[in-house]
């Protein structure tokens, strides 16, 4: 038994045949990791052409690794947990010596001198990184169509945005180029694609993954997670990206997930999930209502409605995101505000024109909100909302208008980035023949507990 086994148990993944890779392929061998990632690149080549998941694919770095890997294999020498596997993130977490855009004009050609923390956890583990996926630029919206390289298109239905801002990694992992991604959530970066794209989005608690050598949105708000199709995968990855870290000050120093407990789920009728769902309902909270809820109740879950201010939330959240991006923005903006994309320029102007004061005043409230929340885990093991309570728009409903839709969007997600609490977003019944993400909210810091009910829930045959 690997080192790998050790940590996950006998019971690890069940392999999905439109995924390339299961990591049950990694520790039994099964396949050269030259072979592996060559395949994957060949594939991610065909994404990058029908659906621009891609900014730069790392072909000649990978292919090295893999080779390197292989030959230890061959000769006996160990290799890493997580070795040869193929993993894209984010164009805007930084990779040494490999272009890290943000999707921008403005660094086009910037290439970091070293490496995030969570790329440094990864490659320790041989985990290969193959490719930097597309994103709206400076991570700063939600379709995922302005891209110094081009929008990004929903593997699903090509017509549809992607959600965003980590469009190209919920892309990528859609349509199978690689079978893990990291993106990063500010106000929902993660799951709105996820959601939008069919695939698992998690944003682990605030503090439990480092975000030295990302390139900041909002900096109380940022969050680096994972996007894959099975919740043990986002389970996997996201052990081995924990941990404290010198280097980031907002991390904190508390044991890691168990994966062999997170593999075991939890029984139903024990877990009491809160649903919050606003009165006036969009057709797709409707749907979750109606066809999400009562599957979760015939499952054997209780359900109850909570409340909670959403939209005090909202404004507050709001004040924050826009008021520190304009201040990390700020001196580059002045000097290159032509650079700027329409809608990131209007972000950055509205939060230059907030006052320090309301921001302030928002980071107090900030604390009697979380203090809020929490008390609703006093009789509620998780909330459930939908995770987006619209359908992914058509490109043409939302090209130039992507302001008008984003409150829309992160109705459900954009409160979690502000409270600090994990949340994750799985696929569940199909609307109009698009699945509806369901978004599951767990206590801070107790992300396995998180984690297990969202692997019951996602054995759900919805």
């Amino acid at each position: 038994m690997n080192d790998i086994q050790k940590i996950i148990g006998p019971d690890y993944i069940r392999p999905k045949p439109e995924v390339i890779l299961t990591l049950n392929d990694i520790i039994n061998r099964n396949q050269s990791p030259v072979d592996l990632i060559q395949h994957t690149l060949d594939k991610m080549k065909t994404d990058a052409e029908k659906f621009n998941s891609y900014i730069t694919i790392i072909k000649d770095e990978a292919l090295r690794h893999a080779e390197k890997l292989e030959e230890h294999i061959k000769r006996g020498i160990p290799t890493g947990p997580l070795s040869g596997l193929p993993i894209a993130v984010k164009d805007n977490i930084f990779t040494k010596g490999i272009r890290t855009t943000i999707a921008s004009k403005i660094f086009r050609e910037f290439y970091p001198n070293y490496n995030a923390t969570v790329i440094n956890k990864l490659l320790e583990a041989d985990a290969i990184i193959v490719g930097k996926n597309n994103l709206h630029a400076f991570a700063s919206g939600v379709s995922n169509l302005v891209s110094e390289f081009g929008p990004t298109r929903n593997p699903l239905d090509t017509e549809r945005i992607t959600g965003g801002s980590s469009g190209g990694s919920a892309s990528s992992v859609a349509f199978g180029s690689v079978p893990i991604s990291l993106g990063t959530d500010t106000v929902g970066s993660v799951r709105v694609p996820a959601s939008f794209c069919g695939v698992i989005g998690y944003k682990p608690s605030n503090g439990l993954v480092s975000r030295y050598g990302l390139f900041p949105t909002a900096w109380s708000l940022d969050t680096i997670g994972v996007l894959s199709k099975t919740v043990l995968d986002v389970a996997l990855i996201s052990y081995f990206i924990m941990g404290y870290d010198e280097n980031d000050s907002s991390t904190v120093n508390i044991p890691r997930i168990n994966i062999d407990n997170v593999a075991q789920g939890v029984e139903p009728r024990r877990i009491t999930l809160g649903i919050l769902v606003q009165e006036s309902q969009t057709e797709v909270e409707k749907e979750f209502l109606d066809n999400v809820v009562s599957k979760l109740d015939s499952e054997g879950f209780k359900t109850e409605r909570v409340n909670f201010d959403i939209e005090t939330s909202h404004k507050i959240t709001t004040t924050i995101r826009l008021a520190e991006a304009a201040a990390f923005h700020k001196d580059l903006f002045m000097s290159r505000e032509d650079d700027y994309p329409r809608d990131v320029a209007e972000l950055i102007r509205n939060g230059m024109s907030i006052p320090a004061h309301e921001y302030i005043q928002s980071m107090i409230s900030r604390k009697y909100l979380i203090s809020d929340f929490l008390r609703l885990f006093n009789h509620v093991d998780a909330v459930i909302t939908p995770t987006v309570p619209i359908l992914p728009p058509k490109t043409n409903e939302i090209m130039g208008k992507e302001l008008d839709y984003r409150r829309t969007i992160i109705k459900y997600t954009g409160f979690v980035n502000l409270l600090g609490f994990p949340a994750i977003s799985i696929p569940s019944v199909k609307l109009s023949g698009l699945p509806i993400g369901l978004q599951i909210i767990g206590k801070i810091y107790h992300d396995e507990a998180l984690l297990k009910i969202a692997k019951t829930v996602e054995n759900i045959s919805w």
